[in-house]
Order: structure tokens, then C-alpha cells, then sequence
């Protein structure tokens, strides 16, 4: 079986958000790659199968623009000199629930509840570690072929 692979963008709130009940210690994105050599779609079948597309997307939080998120693809160029095309797309939204001041809970959330925490938050995202959002864990999508 062949896969896509999906990388996480993490954005940790600085302070975290106290909202009701919760406490919100981050969001996250997570991201679909799609990868083309030479014009043809190569698929995973393995996490060593090939480079990994999340090291040329650079994703950061910017209150200068609508969208609030500013995705990059470094080094465009010679990826193309190379032969190589990325594209993405996103898959999913989560919030980080903090619990016991330490360990935080991922809970899916919609698109809506996702940028609502970000832009009535922004200036808790809008820091240092956000710059380039970290990335925790990768995941599969399996390719119906």
C-alpha cells in the first residue's frame, strides 16, 4: 500500500489562553504533502521512502495579514531545478487542552473554531517559537490506486 504523508504545524500560545473551562496551551495544523518528480506523483510506502516535503514548507503566524498564517516553500527554486514540485493541503485543526499544567489533550476542531482562537488570540501566537511552527508528529494518508 502507498501513502501520502502529512507532517503537523504547531503553534504553542504565549501565555496560554484561559477560555471558560480550558486551557489552551496551543493549536495546530495538519498538513497533507503532495510530491511530484518529473511530473509524476511520488507516494510513501515508508517513512525512509524519501526526503521529507514538511523540511521546504515553512509555516509562521503573521498578524500583518488576512489570513493570519503565512505559508513558504523554501528553496522553490531548486526544487524545481531538481525536478521536484510540492503541494499541500490542510487536513485537520486542533486545539491544545492543557491539563495538570503540563500535558495537553489534542482535540479536533472545525476550520471556524480554529482561526476564532487564533485572531481573538493573536498576540498570544504572535511570538518567538511560532516563527517557524514546530512539527511533532507525521502521519499517512493511504492512496486509493
Amino acid at each position: 500500500m502507498v501513502h501520502r504523508i502529512g507532517y503537523d504545524k504547531f503553534f504553542l500560545a504565549s501565555p496560554k489562553i484561559k477560555n471558560n473551562t480550558e486551557i489552551i496551551g496551543s493549536i495546530s495544523l495538519f498538513i497533507k504533502y503532495i510530491v511530484f518528480s518529473e511530473n509524476k506523483e511520488i507516494f510513501y510506502e515508508d517513512y525512509s521512502s524519501f526526503m521529507s516535503p514538511n523540511n521546504f514548507l515553512e509555516c509562521s503566524i503573521d498578524k500583518n495579514i488576512k489570513e493570519l498564517i503565512n505559508f513558504k516553500i523554501n528553496h522553490e527554486k531548486d526544487l524545481q531545478k531538481l525536478g521536484y514540485k510540492i503541494e499541500y493541503e490542510i487536513m485537520e485543526y486542533y486545539k491544545g487542552i492543557v491539563h495538570n499544567n503540563a500535558f495537553q489533550e489534542r482535540i479536533e476542531i472545525s476550520k471556524e473554531e480554529f482561526y476564532k482562537i487564533l485572531s481573538e488570540n493573536i498576540d498570544n501566537f504572535d511570538n518567538l517559537d511560532n516563527k517557524n511552527a514546530q512539527c511533532l508528529c507525521y502521519m499517512y494518508y493511504p492512496v486509493n490506486e
